[in-house]
């Protein structure tokens, strides 16, 4: 498994804040098959916050 998150938190006042988030991942499972499976996947996360 090799998976790596990187991510940035932006806060202009106590109220509000961005936060982004880029994950890319790749993964390998094996069971028992003699086939492995393996996966690769990119994310990006945006989320917008208003504290009240």
């Amino acid at each position: 498994m090799n998976d790596v998150e990187f991510g940035v938190e932006w806060q202009p006042n106590p109220k509000f804040e961005l936060v982004t988030e880029w994950y890319p991942g790749n993964r390998r499972f094996e069971d028992k098959l003699p086939l492995r499976w393996q996966q690769r996947g990119r994310l990006l996360r945006v989320q917008a916050q208003y504290n009240y």
